[in-house]
């Protein structure tokens, strides 16, 4: 009895894993070709709007701890997971960090209905790629290699890729060790 009801579970997932594989579609945007930055790197300068037209610059962060979250409104981890770590950023604001969050691989309707609904549930800024459905060869996503949703990365004061995390825990371990090291250096 116990094989059957594991046998008829197992045939269950794969019908419903064969059927949801035809029914995938291409993805609503073109993949950048160029792979995630390494760590170490230097992080390539952007500049990009938010939804009230201030200009928001990497390069303006300078000597400050960036946490730069990469998002779509389509990407149900990256909403989860962006909510925390606004607020852990906050409660880090006296040790100069801050977030930007990139809504790329969108639409530009999809990002002003989200930041219309949301206005004042974020601290950190929040910008709009307009090339992130189609990368060119000098765009946000093809510079930073970004494919996957959410990526966040922790960029130092002068300008280096700390670290990738994907999710709020890894996220709240690299910028606690790099507070850490930060401290340890003084």
């Amino acid at each position: 009895m116990k094989i059957n009801i594991l046998g008829f579970a197992a045939a269950l997932v794969l019908f419903f894993y064969s059927a949801d594989a035809q029914t995938l579609n291409k993805p609503a945007f073109d993949k950048a070709t160029t792979p995630n930055l390494p760590e170490g790197s230097l992080a390539p300068n952007f500049s990009f709007k938010t939804v009230d037209g201030k200009e928001v610059k990497l390069s303006d962060y300078k000597g400050k701890t960036v946490i730069l979250d990469v998002w779509a409104t389509w990407c149900v981890p990256c909403l989860e997971e962006m909510p925390k770590i606004d607020s852990l950023v906050k409660t880090l604001k006296n040790q100069n960090v801050i977030m930007i969050g990139v809504c790329t691989a969108d639409s530009r309707v999809s990002f002003n209905n989200f930041m219309q609904k949301n206005k004042d549930r974020f601290d950190c800024k929040l910008v709009f790629d307009p090339y992130g459905k189609k990368p060119t060869p000098n765009s946000f996503r093809t510079l930073y290699g970004i494919n996957g949703f959410p990526t966040t990365m922790l960029i130092d004061g002068s300008g280096i890729i700390k670290g990738y995390g994907y999710m709020y825990n890894d996220i709240n371990y690299l910028l606690h060790e790099h507070l850490k090291q930060i401290k340890n250096d003084k």
